[in-house]
């Protein structure tokens, strides 16, 4: 319901005013009951409709639902490819069981390009194999144009190939994701082999000159997230510009499929933005914002929603990276703003992200008390996270928040939590007990006469982050940086632009 806009609410109601079933009108006075309400009540709304079954009640609730649906589908048939594409074979299936086999044959034969121009295989298989049921079961005498059948049975087969390799790389690229989301970054060698092992024994045989559009997509996207969760990401950020690439070769996709295309410039941004290889994210940036200029108008909610997280996601990492967050304050408004009207609709550790990213350019602002604002609702909340090394993170900016506030009676106590939660979590580095060690140090002197203690931290960091398992960290924040403005007495912000100038 909530999901609902105005103009769909609107041609709902148009659509049920035409039910000659609308007798008792019981379920459209349910839509508006429910429309008005602030929250989830059922006993209450059943109560308002006057039921005293609650069968009764589940039968107009559901009764209702299936009218929303029919009528968003209507009011999106002629948006959606898809959808229309349904409907055209719909009617080529009930010519067929009117006995009107020849009518039947002709409307699949011209649904044929469509579903061929937005690589809709599936769609175009089910076409295929109702001519093919249409050809052998009836006289259709198609026989007499030359190699009709033939190629009809060809293509059958090519697509049905087309099918199995497209879904084993989708079944790949779903796996590795899920093993990333199950286990996080490789920590060492072991997980990496790990890693490796699983993707070469579970990867098809790829071949770039055959592939059809989505077979090269999928087969860039599971290269993305085995890179990625390998903390390869030079090799990760290829893939996904190759897969934005793809979209460039085929831009006709980009009406079909904006949400892929979303998807790969999400991952080329954020690859790009680990390895702080400004120039290629300002200039992904910009690809970004010229394909928003052109399609966004024409976004459906899903796609809208998509833009939102990846778009909004990029924007903060845009003002990281380049070190400007003039506009800080601006873009937090209307992303928050936003944020009410697509949170229903998001997975909680998308704001859970927001919050710490936006979070984390206060710490580099040097404005600890927002920063501390928005770290305690990432650390305070009931859900259950998603990852655990984001909480984990949350609680280590949130002591450096602290420290930075000079609330050193806290500290002591935080420092010891903060260090079992990244150990509990299995995602304790060297570098990480290295900074823990110089923090308990510097708690200790209360930030005094510390220099020596930074230049020793530095020569640790210098050695464990030759290792890329050592520089995990990094990507979560700026500790370098951070541990440079406490020579300087700086913000982050200010370090990293008077190091720029020296």
């Amino acid at each position: 319901m909530k999901s609902l806009n105005k103009s769909e609410k609107r041609l709902f109601k148009l659509y049920v005013n035409r039910l000659s079933s609308n007798e008792d009108g019981l379920f459209l006075q349910l839509f508006s009951i429910l429309d008005k309400a602030t929250a989830l009540d059922d006993l209450k709304f059943q109560q308002k409709l006057g039921l005293k079954s609650k069968n009764q009640y589940s039968n107009i609730k559901r009764h209702l639902y299936a009218q929303i649906v029919k009528s968003l589908r209507l009011s999106n048939l002629n948006k959606h490819s898809t959808i229309n594409l349904r409907e055209q074979m719909d009617y080529a299936s009930i010519l067929y069981t009117k006995g009107l086999y020849e009518q039947s044959l002709l409307l699949l034969e011209r649904i044929k390009p469509q579903s061929l121009e937005g690589n809709f295989m599936l769609m175009y298989l089910q076409i295929l194999e109702l001519q093919k049921k249409i050809e052998s079961r009836h006289i259709t005498r198609s026989r007499k144009v030359k190699n009709r059948i033939e190629s009809i049975v060809k293509e059958s087969q090519d697509t049905r190939n087309t099918i199995s390799k497209t879904s084993a790389l989708s079944d790949l690229s779903l796996n590795i994701q899920g093993l990333y989301i199950k286990h996080g970054f490789a920590r060492n060698t072991k997980d990496e082999d790990m890693c490796k092992i699983y993707f070469e024994s579970n990867a098809p045989v790829f071949r770039k000159e055959e592939a059809s559009f989505y077979e090269s997509v999928l087969w860039h996207q599971s290269n993305v997230w085995y890179h990625y969760m390998c903390l390869n990401f030079k090799q990760s950020l290829s893939h996904a510009r190759q897969w934005v690439e793809q979209f460039d070769e085929e831009k006709r996709m980009l009406d079909y499929d904006p949400d892929l295309y979303m998807r790969g410039m999400h991952y080329a941004l954020t690859n790009s933005f680990y390895i702080g290889a400004k120039d290629q994210f300002n200039d992904l940036m910009l690809q970004y914002r010229n394909f928003r200029d052109k399609y966004s108008a024409g976004f459906a909610q899903n796609s809208s929603i998509i833009d939102f997280i990846y778009f909004n996601n990029a924007v903060l990492n845009e003002c990281i990276i380049n070190n400007n967050y003039q506009k800080t304050d601006a873009i937090k408004t209307e992303l928050l703003e936003q944020l009410k009207t697509f949170s229903s609709m998001l997975d909680h550790h998308r704001v859970t992200m927001f919050n710490y990213k936006i979070a984390m350019i206060h710490l580099y602002e040097g404005r600890y008390s927002d920063a501390l604002d928005l770290l305690n609702k990432v650390i305070s909340t009931q859900e259950d996270p998603l990852r655990p090394d984001v909480l984990c993170y949350s609680r280590l900016l949130h002591l450096l928040c602290h420290f930075g506030l000079n609330n050193f009676d806290l500290l002591p106590g935080l420092l010891i939590s903060v260090r079992n939660s990244f150990i509990n979590n299995n995602i304790y580095t060297q570098s990480l007990e290295a900074m823990f060690v110089f923090l308990r140090k510097a708690i200790k002197a209360m930030n005094f006469g510390i220099n020596d203690d930074i230049k020793d931290l530095q020569d640790k960091w210098h050695k464990l982050f030759q290792s890329k398992y050592e520089e995990l960290p990094l990507i979560y924040f700026d500790f370098e940086n951070w541990l440079r403005s406490q020579s300087y007495n700086f913000s982050i912000e200010k370090t990293i632009a008077l190091s720029k100038r020296h």
